[in-house]
Order: C-alpha cells, then structure tokens, then sequence
C-alpha cells in the first residue's frame, strides 16, 4: 500500500481527499445538485450545474460552466444571470430516461477528480440510491471520486486505487462493498485496521469503524469500494 503523502501547506479539511495513487493532477470537476443546502467548503474547477443546482452555485458566488436539465427548477433570473456570464444551457424534455443529475455527471470529462454534491438525500430516498448507483458505475472513468451528502461524505474507490481521508479521532468511517465482493483491502489510521482482507457484497462488518489519528488511508485490490464518513462538518 502506497504511503500518505506528507502535509500540503493548506491543512486538510475533514472529508477531503489527499492522496488517490495517481501522479499527476487531474482537472477537478463539481457537479451540484437541486438542493436547500449551502454548498460545501470546496476546490476550484469546472462547475457543472444539474438543474436547480444553478441557483446554489449563483448563491455561493460561483459561475457554473453548464447547466444541464429540463430547467423546471430554475428562475428565469438565475438563467440570465448565468448565460450574461458565459454559461451554457443544455435543455432537455421533462419526459427523459435520465434525472438531471446524471445528465449532469455524463458531462464530466473521463480522468477527472469528480466531485458530486448531492441534494436533499433522505428526502428523496430514491433518487439516492439511484445516484449512487450511476456514480458507482461510472467511477471508473474518473481518477477519483467523492460525493457530498451534508453531512456526510462519500469516496468511491475502484481496484488499484487508495484515499487518504482526514477526521477526528474517535470519528466514524465506514467501508460498504458496492454490488459485489470488495479484494484486498488495506488500511492505516483505523481503529480495526484490515491487511489485505476482503469484504462480500452485503457484509455489515466495514461499518462503524474509527479514526485513531486524524487520517486514515484506504485501498483495494479489485472491486468497488465505498468509503462513508456519516458526519463531516463543513
């Protein structure tokens, strides 16, 4: 397992990702959700807004690249504001095979550090579930991928990959096997540390274990991994 990289000079924000095992620095793309939650504290790059997720970004203070959807859910004034601003639109039919937000995540460019910030989570169970279930499924084209929740954060490892994540000791992080079993797992900074260990498909053990030191890293062998932290703060 690849060793954490020493500190950059920004601290690290609980729930970032420092390290995912690659060399070079990817573009950073955020895809942002309809939703009554203010935005995260997040990276610079390229903004892909799904929807109502337009007017979060214009209250944020941030201009959008795209916004993408049936636009049911955006004012006529926040349209103007962001074409006067270079914006594009891309409309589709309210009668579509897609939610706005997986039109949305299909505009990120493959190789890229995605970062989804979700909506109203519970509020709509399942279109969390379908969401997550898109995002997994197409977490293999980016270099890595992290979903915000308020408050909690989610990282999507594939085989071959490593996050390191930061948090309060004592904090809860849990790893869940999407769809199938998860090879090879290895982790540092845990409570219950895994060395090498697998994880099937409907397993409960990944819950609930804990940081011990304010980071903790994370990697598999084969398979898809989601690493939770329930509650972030922002």
């Amino acid at each position: 397992m690849p060793p954490a990289h020493p500190p950059t000079e920004t601290p690290p924000q609980p729930g970032l990702a420092v390290d995912r095992g690659v060399d070079t620095q990817p573009r950073t793309t955020i895809v942002v959700a309809n939703g009554t939650r203010p935005l995260p504290r997040l990276p610079s790059g390229r903004i892909i807004a799904a929807d109502g997720g337009l007017g979060r970004t214009l209250a944020a203070g941030l201009i959008a690249d795209v916004v993408v959807g049936d636009l049911d859910s955006v004012s006529q004034r926040d349209l103007q504001t962001h074409e006067a601003a270079g914006g594009r639109v891309e409309v589709f039919p309210p009668d579509k095979n897609q939610t706005d937000l997986e039109l949305a995540i299909d505009l990120a460019e493959p190789g890229c550090n995605l970062i989804v910030v979700g909506g109203d989570g519970l509020d709509r169970f399942d279109h969390l579930l379908g969401e997550l279930a898109h995002v997994a499924q197409r977490a293999k084209s980016f270099a890595s991928v992290r979903l915000h929740y308020p408050p909690s954060v989610v990282h999507i490892l594939n085989g071959g990959q490593s996050v390191t994540v930061n948090g309060a000791p004592g904090s809860i992080v849990s790893l869940i096997p999407f769809a199938t079993t998860v090879y090879g797992i290895m982790t540092t900074g845990l409570r219950w540390p895994l060395d090498g260990e697998d994880i099937r498909s409907g397993s409960t053990r990944g819950l609930s274990n804990e940081f011990v030191s304010n980071q903790a890293v994370v990697s598999v062998d084969q398979g898809t991994l989601l690493v939770v932290q329930p509650v972030v703060e922002s």
